[in-house]
């Protein structure tokens, strides 16, 4: 539904001239503004825009009637520029329902339209589809828009869709067989998604991620704007988060055995070796400078503690600014004072740490960044596939390029685990309104065990000599990283949830407090 006063856009000729350069340029500043501040996947939504203008429009001709543009974005804090294709579509029947994503009505003499975002458009699927399949080049000045298969021949079946669900950016299935992310917010250079997935299928055996099948750039002679890619589409396929939630419900509903079922562990497991033999592929090609392995020495661990007092920092300096205002739950406030006091001890642990570990750093590695079950598709057959390769968000390109540990990644997955052991209790707590466990257990209790069996199968199934040139050679050195790395990414948590979701930040405070998630 429009909410906003629609424009009108006049043109000569046909209706599809409103997605001329020239007429796009009469749009007005702030209506181009107002339509990216309704998207979902617009992510300056925060900052005051200051100014929103086309700065490129590439015709996906012959193809299809329409252009992908490139939106130039001034707000608080800087600039930015959005991908948003464009097409025309003649205005609906009194009745039907509008498309959902109106910049503007178009009128050419007797006729009219809605200038939309293409992905709205069938006729725009269908064409980028083809497009992609074939490969070419896209308009004929600077920049041109650029589709290049990488794992073919493809064939893609009718019935494009745009899925229901966006972030930061919005996708595309083709039937059963592949599925397209384009890229919202554009950022130039390689980027790390794109560059891993067409790593791990043109030069290594790994088939633990969805196959890479195609790529969409914006070409300007400079370092390419990576738009879109195309990859294998898994049918049936569910996230490890929710098949985890779900299939470990009757742990904590029952008053049974305090060791997880036996097939959560195996899966845990599984998922440990994936994530083992995803990181010896990453560092399998000592010759490519984007992904051969070096040495962590001691300025590296240095540099490493580093970034972790400083998280802490950061993440303490906004619990206090927050209790300080008022801005709390009287819950979540009691814990982020608790957490407060503790930042000497933290910091402190923080040096101990980087000294165990010495020089005995392991390898750097390109790794996945931003690990953690949602981030793992669990097949029909039960095979475990890795996706989105992004890196952090918050993190700048050039640090979600970066090498690190691999151990990081571990991180990531056992804290997740935390947070699927906080979900699991916390839902049975609301269901019986109180910490009782069957048998009088408390549900904090039976979540630490749960937690703690889960993370001890993922570790076996990643930790075997397979794993070991990669890591620290002492297993001293291993556990201080592994520590290291999990504090960093609890803090990056504290951080996140309170600006973000307050009431989940007992989750990562529980954590740096008591070492386990407490109840809420």
């Amino acid at each position: 539904m429009v909410v906003r006063p629609l424009l009108t856009l006049r043109v000569d000729g046909a209706l599809d001239q409103a997605l001329a350069p020239a007429a796009l340029a009469r749009i007005a500043p702030e209506a181009l503004a107002a339509f990216l501040g309704e998207r979902r996947w617009f992510g300056l939504k925060a900052a005051r825009l200051a100014r929103a203008r086309f700065a490129a429009v590439v015709p996906l001709a012959p193809q299809v009637p329409a252009v992908v543009t490139q939106v130039e974005v001034e707000a608080e804090g800087g600039a930015a520029r959005f991908q948003l294709p464009l097409s025309v579509v003649p205005e609906p029947a009194a009745g039907a329902p509008p498309p959902v994503a109106v910049l503007a009505r178009v009128v050419a003499g007797d006729e009219a339209g809605l200038l939309i975002d293409a992905l709205e458009d069938p006729r725009f699927l269908a064409g980028l589809g083809a497009a992609l399949v074939a490969g070419g080049d896209f308009g004929a000045g600077a920049p041109r828009l650029r589709a290049t298969p990488v794992a073919g021949p493809v064939a893609l079946p009718p019935g494009a869709r745009l899925l229901g669900i966006e972030q930061s950016n919005s996708s595309v299935v083709f039937g059963e067989a592949a599925i397209l992310k384009l890229y919202r917010r554009l950022e130039r250079g390689e980027q790390p998604e794109v560059e891993i997935g067409r790593f791990l299928t043109t030069r290594t055996r790994f088939r633990h991620a969805p196959a890479l099948l195609a790529t969409l750039t914006f070409e300007d002679g400079g370092a390419p704007v990576v738009a879109g890619m195309l990859h294998r589409f898994v049918p049936g396929a569910v996230d490890l988060w929710a098949d985890t939630l779900a299939a470990n419900r009757a742990f904590f509903t029952s008053g049974g055995a305090l060791t997880p079922r036996a097939d959560a562990l195996a899966e845990a497991s599984l998922l440990g070796r994936v994530t083992r033999d995803l990181h010896r592929a990453l560092a399998s090609d000592a010759h490519d400078p984007a992904f051969a392995p070096s040495p962590a020495d001691r300025p590296d661990v240095a540099r490493w503690g580093a970034a972790v007092a400083a998280m802490i920092d950061r993440a303490l300096d906004l619990a206090a600014a927050q209790v300080a205002a008022g801005a709390l739950p009287p819950p979540v406030a009691a814990l982020a004072s608790a957490a407060v006091a503790r930042r000497p001890a933290l910091q402190g642990r923080v040096q101990g740490l980087i000294a165990e570990v010495g020089d005995d750093g392991g390898m750097q590695i390109r790794h996945h960044g931003d690990y953690h079950l949602g981030q793992v598709l669990r097949a029909p057959d039960g095979d475990l596939l890795v996706i989105d390769f992004e890196g952090e968000p918050a993190r700048t390109l050039e640090e979600r390029r970066a090498r690190h540990s691999p151990l990081r990644d571990v991180t990531g997955m056992l804290r997740s685990y935390a947070y699927a052991a906080a979900t699991l209790a916390g839902i049975e707590r609301e269901a019986r309104a109180g910490d009782a466990a069957p048998g009088g257990l408390a549900l904090t209790t039976r979540a630490a065990h749960w937690e703690q069996g889960m993370r001890a199968a993922f570790l076996g199934g990643y930790f075997d000599a397979a794993s070991a040139p990669l890591l620290p050679f002492t297993e001293t050195a291993r556990n201080a990283l592994l520590t290291l790395f999990e504090l960093e990414k609890t803090c990056y948590e504290i951080a996140y949830e309170l600006h973000s979701r307050p009431d989940w930040a007992w989750i990562p405070l529980s954590a740096v407090i008591w070492g386990h998630a407490a109840p809420s």
